[in-house]
C-alpha cells in the first residue's frame, strides 16, 4: 500500500507484489510495490509541470 502524502490519498490492490493502475491514455498497469518512492509521488500528481516517460 502506498500513501501519496500529497494529497492524502492511499492506494490498495490484493494482487501480490503490487498494484493495478489505469493511465489517462486508458492503458492498464502493474506497478510494482518496491517502485522509487519519488516516481510513484510523481506518476500520482497531475500539476506538477513534472514529464514522464517510460516507467
Amino acid at each position: 500500500m502506498y500513501e501519496c502524502l500529497y494529497n492524502k490519498s492511499v492506494v490498495w490492490s490484493r494482487h501480490t507484489g503490487g498494484v493495478q493502475v489505469i493511465l489517462g491514455d486508458a492503458s492498464v498497469r502493474f506497478i510494482s510495490e518496491n517502485i522509487n518512492l519519488q516516481l510513484w509521488r510523481n506518476l500520482v500528481w497531475i500539476n506538477d509541470g513534472e514529464v514522464i516517460g517510460e516507467f
